[in-house]
């Protein structure tokens, strides 16, 4: 969101549209880690994380 008009941008669509655990952008702004944790189980009672990179440039 830009903080000065207002403006929301997309940058990185998560597949699974779960919830993020964790964000991270590198020193040189070229790309975005995404931590991610699954609504699907694959163990009943384990939901399991992934980790998305993804390039900016």
């Amino acid at each position: 969101m830009d903080l000065a008009d207002g403006k929301v941008e997309t940058l990185l669509e998560i597949p699974e549209k779960g919830a993020i655990l964790d964000l991270k952008i590198n020193a040189d702004s070229s790309a975005i880690a995404c931590l991610c944790r699954s609504d699907m189980a694959v163990t009943p009672g384990v939901m399991p994380a992934t980790l998305y990179v993804v390039g900016l440039s």
